[in-house]
């Protein structure tokens, strides 16, 4: 590697870190996805670990438009109460290879914060709801089958969304993903 001394022009300048315990991350729970046998239909979660307080999130969620349809974005449960979250806007894109929402909590005047935040911890902050559309065929012993679910910065949505939080100071900031 390259290093640089204060004799070569390397200047240090006073000042602190701060070590965090936590990085915050949106992924969608895989063990929690919900299906019906029935009609080859199902939700799959999408989940915010906030390491501090949030006032916002946006999700931009891809997959393969061969295997499956993206039929709605609901509220998850920590935005299901419509006066803990002020603003629920979703897009399901029209090229019907993803969809993307947005949650503000506080999107009225004062924007205090100082009822609506989601706390540090995990919440299940979206519910993206498809239908497959080549099932597996119900024989018994026929394998299972799964396709990925891809978080995207700049390619859904219009204007295009990236994957974000937004801290209680409305400060956006982009979000670490995990697929699924």
């Amino acid at each position: 590697g390259l290093s640089v001394n204060q004799s070569e022009g390397l200047t240090t300048v006073d000042g602190s870190i701060e070590i965090v315990d936590c990085l915050p991350r949106l992924f969608v729970d895989p063990t929690a996805m919900t299906n019906s046998d029935t009609d080859a239909t199902g939700c799959a979660p999408v989940l915010l670990e906030a390491c501090q307080e949030a006032a916002g999130v946006q999700v931009a969620l891809s997959h393969d438009p061969a295997e499956l349809q993206l039929d709605s974005i609901e509220r998850g449960s920590a935005a299901s109460d419509a006066a803990f979250a002020e603003f629920f806007g979703t897009e399901i894109n029209v090229g019907g290879d993803g969809g993307t929402v947005g949650i503000i909590l506080d999107a009225e005047s004062p924007f205090d914060m100082t009822v609506r935040a989601f706390s540090a911890g995990l919440h299940e902050v979206a519910l993206f709801c498809y239908t497959a559309l080549n099932p597996p065929d119900g024989t018994v012993g026929a394998p299972d089958k799964s396709t990925p679910l891809t978080f995207v910065n700049g390619t859904l949505g219009s204007p295009s969304k990236d994957n974000i939080y937004v801290d209680v100071d409305g400060m956006s900031k982009p979000l670490p993903t995990e697929d699924g």
